[in-house]
């Protein structure tokens, strides 16, 4: 019998060897996912054919640039220091949300602390996640006015590229766009509605640069919008968008007319 005084060694329990090997793989995936030098050891092609690319021009004083994000945080993670770079060099900046990323339902449990979040949570999630895009995009430099959230199905926009016909949110549960501070709440979630909504965007900002994501990424939402996008500007099937991650495809040009190639940003 061990004394009171006694300390149990790591290691001495099966539960110690499955939070250590946890703590690994937690370690393993933040190296992954926040190391640059993990993007050369895990997707070697990818960044051959980003650096393959012609580089992107500087962005100039009085240039116009659209970054089309398909989440609240795509904005920042992919492009926050050309955002600000932009604005400091003079470049009027706008930003355009498709979804407005509720479909993280491990938020929505964490927020609610509960292990099932009700569909209300998720909106809810939505919501503090276009503040938060909003307050990102402020701390970069872009105003209020340059901001839009179209409000559409996060998890969704695949299946509205590749069907006519109204798509239920898979998070959400609803066929309408629920947000009153979306452009265009209330809407159903079909294809043309949010071709209608996303060219309108076009059509106000008239960009001399659009800041989309690759049609080689991995998440399909990311996919969708490139693809959304690229057909509005009358360039579907122009050149590949660079295999990397969110928004690194750029068209040079003033769009949605006379769009031309992609570079690497």
């Amino acid at each position: 019998m061990r004394g009171s005084g006694s300390r149990r060694q790591f290691g001495t329990r099966r539960r110690d060897w499955v939070l250590g090997a946890l703590l690994l793989v937690a370690l393993a995936l933040a190296y992954a996912i926040n190391a640059a030098s993990a993007l050369v050891v895990l997707y070697p092609r990818a960044v051959a054919a980003v650096h393959a690319l012609p580089a992107l021009p500087a962005i100039r004083a009085g240039q116009t640039v659209l970054v089309v994000s398909p989440h609240p945080d795509d904005e920042s993670l992919c492009c926050g220091g050309l955002i600000a770079g932009a604005v400091q060099a003079g470049a009027q900046v706008y930003v355009v949300w498709v979804t407005s990323g509720d479909g993280f339902e491990l938020d929505s449990a964490l927020l609610d602390r509960t292990l099932r979040p009700r569909l209300g949570a998720t909106q809810k999630l939505g919501r503090r996640r276009m503040d938060e895009g909003a307050a990102a995009a402020a701390a970069l430099g872009v105003p209020a006015g340059h901001l839009t959230f179209l409000g559409y199905p996060d998890g969704a926009l695949l299946r509205m590229w590749r069907s006519p016909d109204p798509v239920r949110s898979p998070h959400t549960g609803t066929l309408r766009v629920p947000y009153t501070r979306a452009l265009s709440p209330g809407a159903v979630y079909t294809a043309l509605n949010l071709r209608r909504d996303l060219g309108s965007v076009l059509d106000r900002v008239r960009p001399d640069l659009v800041l989309l994501p690759s049609t080689s990424d991995a998440h399909p939402d990311h996919v969708a919008t490139s693809l959304f996008t690229q057909a509005l500007l009358g360039n579907a099937a122009g050149p590949p968008a660079p295999a990397t991650g969110s928004c690194t495809a750029a068209w040079n040009g003033r769009c949605p007319r006379d769009c031309t190639r992609a570079s690497r940003c």
